[in-house]
């Protein structure tokens, strides 16, 4: 029986399409006690100084890349 406060994995959806969007696994950046880490996976993104991370996904990788992250954000 699993724990109700833990978080569950993304669908396997959502990880095909992170992986398509960033070349990653969604799951290097998924705990199961706080989901999907934005510091870490911001730390790959290699954000510039001064640029939010949200603009630098739009600038990459598009709006659809940016959507992504809110859904993941969202589990």
């Amino acid at each position: 029986m699993t724990q109700a406060w833990l978080k569950r994995p993304p669908s396997a959806d959502l990880a095909r399409q992170f992986r398509a969007t960033f070349n990653r696994n969604v799951m290097e950046f998924w705990s199961a006690i706080t989901g999907f880490d934005l510091v870490a996976f911001d730390a790959t993104l290699k954000t510039p100084e001064g640029v939010s991370m949200w603009e630098h996904i739009v600038a990459r990788h598009g709006n659809d890349a940016a959507t992504l992250v809110e859904r993941l954000k969202a589990l």
